[in-house]
């Protein structure tokens, strides 16, 4: 009895040992699987963030390109009137529109419809830059989000 005794004692550090080991190692595995289940939870939340930005950068652009046909539309309208108004009133003056300064007048109409048209569109490019640029600084942020996460869990797993 002494001998099985002094055996289990001899034995017993061990097993308490592997207990401890196998203890700690289960701790181990819950935590990866709690990072896992973190980074995937980041990674859905970011993925529904980008998309509803997705789909309101798309809208807000469908908006942009409605305002920029409408605004087309009624600058057209607008040249043709104010074009058939000079010139009726050249006619009524008796100026011709064929040559000359009365068709220099015309064509500074057009000129100034133009510049108008160019000014419009340079401001429909550069909301539409905006909405690229917010869609690509949020992709990055994302990443840098989930590479933060991941940088962290893998310093608390070193201790």
């Amino acid at each position: 009895m002494g001998t099985l005794t002094s055996g289990l004692n001899a034995v017993l550090p061990t097993l308490q040992m592997a207990v401890g080991v196998a203890s700690g190692l289960s701790g181990l595995v819950k935590s990866v699987k709690n990072e896992d289940t973190s980074l995937r939870q980041l990674q859905a939340q970011q993925a529904e963030r980008l998309r509803q930005s997705q789909e309101g950068a798309s809208l807000q652009k469908a908006q942009i390109q409605a305002s920029t046909q409408d605004a087309e539309r009624k600058r057209k309208n607008a040249l043709k009137r104010a074009v058939a108004r000079q010139r009726t009133r050249f006619g009524a003056q008796g100026i011709s529109t064929s040559g000359g300064s009365g068709q220099a007048i015309l064509l500074g109409l057009f000129d100034e419809s133009e510049d108008e048209k160019f000014a419009r569109d340079r401001l429909d490019s550069l909301k539409t830059n905006i909405l690229d640029q917010n869609l690509f600084q949020q992709k990055r942020l994302n990443v840098l989000q989930a590479s933060q996460l991941a940088e962290k869990q893998r310093f608390s797993s070193l201790f």
